[in-house]
């Protein structure tokens, strides 16, 4: 999908114009040095009051857990300026028209937003207009649609009882004035199944490669593509039936159920962009399930040309898959609640929860003995999260070890399944050191509590970086948070 676009601000209140949130959006996921005092330390103030904080000052402010980058009196958390109110302008029962597709297994539509205010997204809502069994409707937002494309699922494939507006609990999303990003609603139908199983040796390299007879490679570095040799681990040529996979058909192994989104015959081997991307459990002579679909047409709605005045805001379509779905200025069944707002650019964002106390101790989204680890240690911390959906080991975070040199590690890692009622929650230390360019790593996990005592985690190397991995459960989803606290040893 390309287009040319003029940027205009959405329909809010003005902000302050050198409220700049790009570089504070860009140390969301990892935090950098100059976040920290002039120490190297990070210094815990506790709930935000209103004086003079120096750079590396730590603080809450209502859900906010934020630092300091330079010294400030600023106010830490997003100050909104104006009401939330859904992009779309439109209440609970839109003048939908009714549309139906060719016949096909799975559709994608939705909605592409820039900002030219800072803010953040307060709740996502989708449209049902299928209430049978077969018909499920899974929702991501994509991040830079248009250039090195970051996936995030907001929900897994769902299926529903009642018609109309449902909102998805997406917790609170930062946006900055300049981004883009797309919410793609999934619509599969899932009727009328043909399956068939078939070995190959599953094989997870680090970096994309062409696999070889009777092999599929999963690289570390391209999860959302699948390469699966013509030929299987019993020297069986299956072309025939790996040509015959469409967009919306699922492929299933070592614990991973994949859909298909969409493919490309290499000659020898053919290439399937999946969802979710993850990775399950090397091995030899695994078992492949194949499940295709018959193809039917697939009901959907819009209102044409309900954004053709609002430059920020496009539609999109298609029932080949999301690369090839068309911009166009339709409003399709997703809509998103949105808040202007002022925020400082002399804070760095570190967490967010909804679940405060009076005295502030319960607003930094992390433990009392994180907390704690903040004060004494003054680690630099990192955020990671990544989603499961089956029982093979998924990275959610690395820590690159400089040549020889120590660090002293502690990983929080928590976890809640999506598509039921699940909870699990560690803590672990750990060192990790590069004696001449060779990464070892050893630790111990401090407590561990779960719902599921099969859900597992660790630290391996990988080259020069110590890497954070979580397992999952086969045939579940679950939604991982991984919180890592990092310092040379000096």
């Amino acid at each position: 999908m390309t287009t040319s676009r003029r940027i205009i601000p959405l329909e809010q209140p003005p902000v302050i114009e050198d409220a700049n949130l790009s570089e504070w959006l860009a140390r969301m996921n990892i935090l950098t040095n100059a976040a920290l005092n002039e120490k190297g330390d990070l210094d815990w103030k506790g709930p935000w009051v209103q004086q003079l904080y120096l750079k590396g000052s730590v603080v809450t402010d209502g859900g906010w857990l934020m630092v300091a980058n330079k010294d400030t009196i600023d106010k830490p958390a997003p100050v909104p300026t104006g009401p939330a109110g859904w992009r779309s302008g439109e209440g609970d029962a839109p003048t939908w028209t009714d549309e139906t597709s060719v016949a096909t297994t799975q559709l994608q539509y939705g909605q592409r937003y820039t900002s030219a205010v800072n803010g953040y997204i307060t709740g996502v809502r989708i449209w049902i207009d299928d209430i049978v069994d077969t018909i499920t409707y899974s929702v991501w937002i994509v991040e830079d649609p248009e250039g090195i494309q970051e996936l995030s699922l907001l929900q897994a494939e769902t299926s529903y009882d009642t018609t109309g507006w449902h909102k998805l609990n997406i917790g609170t999303q930062l946006f900055a004035e300049g981004k883009t990003f797309d919410i793609v609603v999934q619509k599969s139908n899932h009727q009328s199944e043909t399956t068939g199983t078939e070995p190959w040796d599953y094989l997870l390299p680090n970096n994309p490669t062409v696999p070889l007879a009777g092999q599929v490679t999963h690289a570390n570095k391209e999860l959302n593509h699948l390469s699966i040799s013509n030929l299987d681990a019993n020297a069986v040529d299956q072309s025939t039936a790996l040509s015959a996979m469409q967009p919306g058909d699922k492929i299933s192994a070592a614990g991973v159920e994949w859909t298909i989104q969409s493919s490309e015959d290499n000659t020898t081997y053919w290439t399937f962009e999946v969802t979710p991307p993850v990775q399950g459990s090397a091995g030899t002579a695994v078992d492949f399930k194949f499940t295709t679909y018959q193809a039917f047409p697939i009901n959907y709605v819009n209102i044409a040309d309900h954004y053709l005045a609002i430059d920020t805001v496009q539609g999109f379509y298609s029932s080949t898959g999301y690369e090839s779905a068309i911009l166009d200025e339709d409003m399709y069944g997703v809509d998103i609640q949105v808040q202007a707002a002022y925020i400082s650019d002399d804070w760095d964002f570190m967490a967010y929860t909804d679940s405060l106390d009076q005295s502030g101790a319960a607003a930094t989204a992390l433990s009392e003995l994180d907390v704690a680890w903040i004060q004494q240690s003054s680690m630099i911390i990192n955020r990671a999260e990544t989603l499961t959906s089956g029982g093979g080991w998924v990275e959610d975070g690395r820590l690159t070890i400089p040549l020889d040199s120590g660090y002293r590690i502690r990983v929080a890692f928590s976890a809640k399944r999506t598509d039921s009622a699940g909870y699990y929650c560690s803590q672990s230390a750990g060192l990790g050191y590069n004696d001449a360019g060779s990464v070892t790593v050893s630790s111990s996990t401090m407590f561990e509590e779960s719902t599921d005592p099969a859900l597992d985690t660790r630290m391996v190397v990988d080259g020069s970086d110590v890497v954070f991995e979580v397992k999952g459960q086969g045939g579940q989803d679950w939604q991982w948070h991984t919180v890592f606290f990092s310092r040379e040893i000096e």
